[in-house]
């Protein structure tokens, strides 16, 4: 992005046509599209999105035909076209607010029809395509047009379909369970494996990321869940993907949230070594659920290849327990002693701040 239209391009190509996935099967243009138009840290001293919607300008006028160049600036357009509505800078009234989103939602809209062309060519192109457009919903009847001209014509290829999905979530459009009879009469052209897999990837899409937030049990609660099939899919993919973290913490949050499953997800665990991909476990109310499930597992988990987890919240230190124990053997003037102890300046907090007088 700071060497400009060039660089843009020669890595866009790079990305399509050589090292078109990464190590999880995921599709790097995909990927390219997303990162181009995240809000982050200021570019040369700029927003980072006046920086790209500048730079993405001039990519267009110096490759003209380039349909990344046109696809990232409708991203870069639907970015700020989300923030604008979210923020209501530069509005005096919600009236204008909604305006002032709609003119960019609109100049995002016209730039995906200019580059609608390479969808059925490339199912990379259409399934960052395909975001681009689920994102930029504001329940206009232009976009539901745009969304089911894609859902009536996906690629022949499993990443895409996985994301064709999300259309038909509720929480964007369709009836509850209309994603399962949809998705299964797509299948029926794959043989039975690759089945398996888009299926898990499915799943992993909508309900295990979501864990125990509103989309992931929404999602369930739709449709009766394939077990079978599911766990055939999940155990293919970390077949497939020996390496991959992502995968192996895919199966893991699969076997904890979607069907609630101990065993099956401590082996995914346990072939991760350790390492958990953020996409399944990242915010504080979903890991800690998962690491007290996981940890009712009835075996020693570092015996197993696991880590040793320590989590406040699901039962108390085991030193400071056995501290407590050893007081209260003893008898009162033990436990008076170990109190008072504990309210001295070098020991009233433990090492994470908390009070040791609460425990």
């Amino acid at each position: 992005l700071r060497q400009g239209p060039d660089a843009l391009e020669k890595l866009y190509h790079q990305l399509a046509d050589t090292e078109t996935k990464d190590r999880d099967g995921r599709y790097h243009s995909v990927q390219f599209f997303d990162v181009i138009a995240n809000d982050g840290e200021p570019v040369n001293g700029e927003p980072r999105l006046t920086y790209g919607m500048k730079v993405s300008e001039e990519w267009r006028k110096r490759y003209p035909d380039s349909k990344a160049a046109v696809l990232a600036q409708a991203r870069i357009y639907s970015a700020l076209g989300f923030f604008a509505r979210r923020s209501g800078l530069g509005a005096e009234s919600m009236d204008e607010n909604w305006k002032i989103a709609e003119k960019l939602m609109n100049r995002s809209l016209a730039l995906l029809e200019e580059s609608r062309e390479a969808l059925r060519k490339d199912p990379a192109w259409y399934a960052a395509y395909f975001i681009l457009v689920i994102k930029m919903d504001s329940g206009r009847e232009e976009f539901q047009k745009v969304a089911d001209a894609l859902a009536a014509n996906v690629p022949d290829d499993g990443y895409a379909l996985s994301k064709a999905v999300k259309y038909l979530h509720p929480g964007n459009f369709g009836q509850p369970g209309e994603w399962s009879a949809w998705l299964r009469k797509q299948m029926e052209k794959y043989p039975a494996e690759e089945r398996a897999k888009l299926y898990a990837r499915t799943i992993f899409e909508q309900a295990a990321k979501d864990g125990f937030d509103e989309a992931g049990p929404g999602f369930m609660w739709q449709a009766p869940i394939d077990r079978d099939l599911l766990v055939a899919g999940i155990e293919a993919l970390e077949k497939q993907y020996p390496e991959s973290d992502y995968m192996h913490s895919a199966g893991a949050a699969t076997y904890v949230f979607c069907l609630r499953e101990r065993q099956g997800a401590f082996a995914c665990l346990k072939r991760a070594k350790g390492r958990i991909h953020q996409d399944f476990f990242h915010s504080k109310g979903r890991y800690d659920t998962a690491v007290a499930f996981l940890a009712e597992v009835p075996w020693d988990m570092r015996e197993a290849g696991g880590v040793p987890i320590r989590d406040r919240n699901y039962g108390q230190d085991s030193v400071f327990a056995k501290m407590m124990d050893e007081a209260a053997a003893k008898g009162p003037e033990a436990m008076e002693k170990l109190i008072q102890d504990l309210r001295t300046p070098e020991r009233l907090r433990d090492k994470d701040g908390l009070y040791q007088s609460v425990a």
